[in-house]
C-alpha cells in the first residue's frame, strides 16, 4: 500500500508526518506500507525546517535528509490513500485528480492541522501530537480493514455511500448553505430539502422532510438549522426513530454520536459562528456509536416512543 502525506510547502507538518506515520505503521503491524510527502506549494530540494527536525529528533525520528517535493496528480494517482492537512488541501488534491478523489481525505478527520512554519518550537510539538494522534487513528482503520476484506478501509469512499439530509427555514438558510458545502467537502453526498432563499417558511415542515428522509433510509443522517435549533430539534424528536441532538460546541456533537447514535444534528445561526458551526459539524459527523452500556439506553428510548 502507497500512503501519500500532504502540506502546502512540505517542510513541516507532511514531512513530520511521513516519519511519524511510518514509526507508527511498524510498531503497530501494518506492515508493507510505502509513505511519502508531498506539498503543494512546496520548493523541491528545500530542507525540513529546524524546529521540525527537532521535534522529529525528540520523537526519535531523523529528518535530516529530507527535501521538499512538489505535490504532482501522478503522484496522486499512484498514492493508494493520500492523507492531507486541512479542508483547503483536500480541496486543492481532489481537484487535481477528480477521477481519484474518493482516495483523498483529511488526515485528522475533526480538525484542520494547522501550520505551523515560523512559529514557536512548542506549537511544533502540538502539531506533531496531533499528527501522531490521528495516524494512529487512520491505521487501525487500515488494520481492521486488513481483518476485514467486507470493510472498505477508505473513509472517504464510505462517506461517499452515505447521504446527509440538511435543511433550514429563513433563518437558518445562509448557514446551511454553508455547511452544506463543508459536507459535500467531505465527500458526503447531500439531500438538500430546502428551503432555497430567504422566504419565510414555518420550521416544522423542514424539519419533518428531513427527519422523514432519515427515518426512510433515503438519508443516512440529518442536519437542521432554524434560529435556535431548538424548534427544529423538537420536531424532529416527533419522529419514530429519531434521535435530535442540539449541539452547539464540539465536545456535545461527538457525544451525541458516541452515547446516543444521535441520526440528526440540529444548530441555531443566531447562537453559533460559522467557523465553530463547521467545526461542530465534522466532529459530529466523525462520530461513531460506541455500542455496549450505551445501546441498552439506546433501546429505553426507542421504548419510550413504542409507550412501553
Amino acid at each position: 500500500m502507497k500512503v501519500l502525506l500532504v502540506c502546502t510547502g512540505n517542510t513541516c507538518r507532511s514531512s513530520m508526518a511521513r516519519v511519524i506515520f511510518e514509526k507508527l505503521a511498524e510498531e503497530m503491524g501494518l506492515h508493507e506500507v510505502q509513505v511519502s510527502s508531498a506539498g503543494t506549494a512546496a520548493v523541491p530540494g528545500q530542507p525540513a525546517s529546524d524546529n521540525a527536525v527537532l521535534v522529529a529528533r525528540e520523537m526519535g525520528l531523523d529528518l535530516t535528509a529530507h527535501t521538499a517535493t512538489q505535490l504532482t496528480p501522478e503522484m496522486v494517482k499512484e498514492a493508494d490513500l493520500v492523507l492531507v492537512m486541512t479542508r483547503t488541501h483536500l480541496h486543492q488534491v481532489r481537484a487535481m485528480v477528480p477521477e481519484d478523489q474518493g482516495k483523498v481525505r483529511m488526515l485528522s478527520f475533526e480538525d484542520d492541522i494547522a501550520d505551523p512554519f515560523g512559529r514557536e518550537i512548542e506549537v511544533y510539538r502540538m502539531v506533531a501530537r496531533q499528527i501522531q494522534e490521528a495516524s494512529k487513528r487512520v491505521i487501525e482503520e487500515l488494520l481492521q480493514g486488513r481483518s476485514d476484506p467486507e470493510k472498505n478501509i477508505n473513509a472517504d469512499r464510505d462517506k461517499a455511500r452515505t447521504c446527509v439530509a440538511i435543511g433550514s427555514d429563513h433563518g437558518g438558510f445562509e448557514l446551511k448553505q454553508l455547511l452544506k458545502e463543508e459536507i459535500e467537502a467531505l465527500g458526503y453526498d447531500v439531500l438538500d430539502m430546502g428551503v432555497h432563499s430567504h422566504e419565510p417558511v414555518d420550521y416544522p415542515d423542514i424539519a419533518l422532510a428531513v427527519s422523514k428522509s432519515v427515518q426512510s433510509g433515503q438519508a443516512s443522517l440529518g442536519v437542521l438549522v432554524c434560529g435556535t435549533g431548538i424548534g427544529m430539534s423538537i420536531t424532529a424528536n416527533k419522529v419514530r426513530g429519531i434521535r435530535a441532538a442540539l449541539c452547539h460546541d464540539t465536545y456535545s456533537a461527538r457525544m451525541s454520536r458516541e452515547h446516543n447514535d444521535a441520526n440528526v444534528l440540529a444548530m441555531g445561526a443566531r447562537v453559533i459562528g460559522p467557523e465553530l458551526a463547521r467545526e461542530v459539524l465534522r466532529a459530529w459527523l466523525a462520530g461513531k456509536f460506541a455500542g455496549g452500556r450505551h445501546q441498552r439506553r439506546v433501546d429505553k428510548i426507542g421504548n419510550v416512543e413504542s409507550g412501553c
